[in-house]
């Protein structure tokens, strides 16, 4: 018989950690982050403007407004914004660690699934990807034994979606090799540096905080001019994709210096909350008019001194900048979250790893059925999220599998190690 805990049927048997607001934020931020990634996959299939280089085994014969502007809203910004949580549980990990620790954690957290997800995961995915192709003709059936792909279907080679994990493990390694240098270990230089961020953490000026945050936007803004279809294109392979890398790692360091500066203060006020949202809105409206209009998208084959690859290049950058920024400044000022919404990013990692073979197989079915592909987009996004979520507290919870998820040991630990490690899991999360 399965176990069903407290939480899924509206009851909660340990009381929810005392933890920072702001971390109470970040921990909304990954719940909702889950479910946005899960819609994202979820449209694929209905878009108007198809994502670039994407190989994809579900394809409907007809588009659904609702399903690409929301798929076009969360490409815009997501993974910048995991990249910026990323960072700053990163920094909270280093701090108090060494840097052999801190490998080992990181491995722990960030290895184990890796490697387990390309043993279970990546295998499933390759035959529903085929199977997919078979299903609409494209692809004969021998190619389910024999695994030779040829032009655009050879794209399936690569890390899926684990490529997420990936970067973090190697965006940490510097982090590592930064924590032994010969400086961080000295007494003088160690009190210093704790002094100079003290200093920053009580009242981080207000110019210095601006002028960084024009800087960093300038130089996301280069990274997209280089190369915009790192948003509006798809990467695969087994290597790193250097402007990719470098877009993702940009996002990862800020996230690192919010961790280590603090928030600037003037960020709380609510005029700055309201212009970054609304600049965010405007870019993104200027970005959904990007993807959908193809001399835009050419902008790549363009020189360096074409308007529209420069324009395309800063109207991805702040669309990226300013919804991250929006979405972190609005977590830092949310009210004590409810039992659902905690349990929800406490299962944010597990969702990310089990929702992409579950998402296509749905999508594989409801793309051969009559309903209209708005109903469908809704159906495969509700049913596939519902199913990650609940495979956590039905299977996952509380076992060997839950704490390799959280980077902890595998000896036995008593039933109410889960209230210590909800408490640790922000420091922790990847």
């Amino acid at each position: 018989m399965l176990r069903v805990p407290g939480a899924m049927v509206g009851s909660n048997t340990f009381p929810p950690p005392v933890i920072a607001n702001r971390d109470r934020g970040l921990d909304a931020l990954r719940g909702g982050g889950a479910f946005l990634v899960v819609v994202l996959h979820a449209a694929i299939p209905y878009l108007q403007h198809p994502l670039q280089g994407l190989a994809w085994p579900a394809r409907s014969s007809t588009s659904s407004s609702l399903a690409d502007g929301l798929f076009w809203w969360i490409e815009s910004f997501i993974m910048p914004l995991f990249f910026c949580l990323s960072g700053y549980g990163c920094w909270q990990s280093l701090k108090n660690r060494s840097a052999v620790e801190f490998m080992r954690s990181r491995l722990k957290r960030l290895g184990r699934p890796f490697l387990a997800g390309c043993v279970i995961i990546l295998p499933i995915e390759m035959y529903l990807w085929i199977g997919g192709w078979v299903l609409s003709g494209e692809l004969p059936a021998v190619k389910l034994r024999s695994l030779k792909l040829t032009g655009d279907y050879a794209q399936l080679w690569g890390f899926s979606h684990l490529w997420y994990l990936q970067y973090l493990l190697l965006m940490s390694l510097p982090l590592a090799l930064w924590k032994i240098q010969p400086w961080i270990s000295s007494p003088e230089r160690s009190s210093e540096t704790a002094a100079v961020l003290s200093i920053s953490r009580k009242n981080p000026g207000t110019l210095r905080a601006i002028l960084c945050g024009l800087v960093f936007l300038g130089i996301v803004s280069l990274t997209l001019t280089w190369r915009p279809d790192v948003v509006t294109g798809f990467q695969h392979g087994f290597l790193p994709d250097p402007a990719k890398f470098a877009y993702s790692a940009e996002f990862f360091l800020l996230g690192i210096t919010l961790a280590a500066l603090g928030q600037p203060r003037f960020l709380d006020h609510p005029a700055v909350l309201g212009f970054s949202l609304l600049t965010a809105i405007a870019a993104l409206i200027a970005v959904y008019q990007l993807t959908h209009a193809p001399q835009m998208l050419n902008s790549a084959n363009e020189t360096w001194t074409s308007p529209h690859r420069w324009l395309s290049g800063g109207l991805l950058a702040s669309t990226a900048f300013f919804w991250t920024l929006t979405c972190w400044v609005m977590a830092t000022k949310l009210p004590p979250l409810s039992p659902l919404v905690f349990r929800l990013a406490k299962a944010s990692f597990w969702i990310y790893l089990v929702h992409h073979p579950l998402i296509v197989a749905l999508e594989i079915g409801a793309v051969r059925t009559s309903l209209p592909a708005t109903i469908q987009f809704v159906i495969v996004a509700g049913i596939g999220f519902a199913l990650s979520w609940w495979s956590y507290h039905a299977w996952i919870e509380g076992s060997l599998a839950d704490r390799l998820l959280h980077g902890q040991s595998l000896r036995r630990i008593p039933d109410h190690f889960t209230s210590s490690v909800n408490r640790e899991h922000t420091a922790q999360a990847a």
